[in-house]
């Protein structure tokens, strides 16, 4: 719906599309409510109150946890796709859930950040930090590059520091040292000397974007994805209406057995290849 707000110019789809994911929780990731007429499920708190508490205001589904963090990561990329008028954009897959949890994925294709082309999304846990809660971000990687968007959720300018995590994201110095550019409102203002961390400015409800070239982010779980450098497929083969193929990974070769269905839509289970008499964890794949 944010999508859709920011490509027809309306205003009421805009809001409904914010007002159901910002600002409706702070630490709780439910998503409706039950009979009793709270805003308990507000609180910075709600999550450490009690089971009774907690089921009086929203129910608990442990299974609907991966859905919920999908719904929330396609509101951060479907709010910088908007705010940047379409050029912060990453390609997504359909993910079939259950019930209304079908989403949007991002992650196994290219897409782009301003002038840096071929961005995958990269979001491992602590890659940066952004010291004012008002700003939403999502963090991108090329091969030799990172890119922060920052969007803003208030109506005031705010200024806040960020900084890229050293561990994650190698800073050379010398010749080779980083070349960053700051982007404000979809304008490339200033080439800076931010290194690893600094001060950006976004203006209210607004966008800023920090593309660092010369740094090479340390990618982990990502490369191993087929698709990316270091993902491997080999073996591939379809038989009749289903077909088996395999993946090298560097956590090892994972089987798998693809189910073609109508509409160019099919469903692959991964899990790994293990020695005989232990066991594997088997994944779904809809592509």
């Amino acid at each position: 719906m944010r999508r859709i707000s920011a490509l027809t110019n309306d205003t009421f789809l805009h809001d409904i599309a914010r007002s159901a994911t910002i600002g409706r929780y702070t630490s709780f990731p439910g998503y409706h409510l039950n009979t009793a007429r709270t805003t308990a499920h507000e609180k910075p708190d709600f999550a450490r109150r009690g089971k009774d508490e907690l089921n009086s205001a929203t129910s608990i589904h442990y299974n609907h946890i991966w859905p919920h963090i999908a719904l929330v990561l396609d509101y951060l990329v479907s709010d910088a796709f908007a705010k940047s008028r379409g050029v912060v954009d990453f390609p997504s897959r359909y993910a079939e859930g259950y019930g209304y949890l079908q989403q949007k994925v991002y992650g196994d294709r290219a897409g782009r950040v301003y002038d840096l082309e071929s961005a995958y999304r990269w979001m491992p846990r602590g890659v940066v930090e952004v010291s004012h809660p008002e700003l939403n971000y999502i963090v991108a990687r090329a091969d030799d590059a990172v890119a922060i968007v920052l969007t803003n959720q208030s109506k005031s300018t705010v200024r806040s520091k960020v900084r890229l995590n050293p561990d994650l994201v190698h800073f050379n110095t010398g010749a080779n040292a980083a070349r960053v550019t700051l982007w404000e409102n979809n304008i490339a203002t200033r080439s800076t000397g931010l290194g690893a961390g600094g001060e950006v400015e976004v203006r209210p409800e607004g966008i800023a974007a920090v593309a660092v070239r010369g740094v090479p982010p340390q990618v982990a779980f990502q490369r191993a994805v087929p698709g990316h450098a270091g993902g491997k497929r080999v073996g591939s083969r379809l038989a009749g209406s289903k077909g088996r193929c395999n993946f090298i990974r560097p956590a090892g070769t994972h089987d798998g057995l693809c189910v073609p269905a109508r509409f160019r839509a099919g469903n692959c289970s991964l899990h790994p290849s293990v020695a005989a008499g232990r066991r594997g964890n088997a994944h779904r794949h809809r592509r």
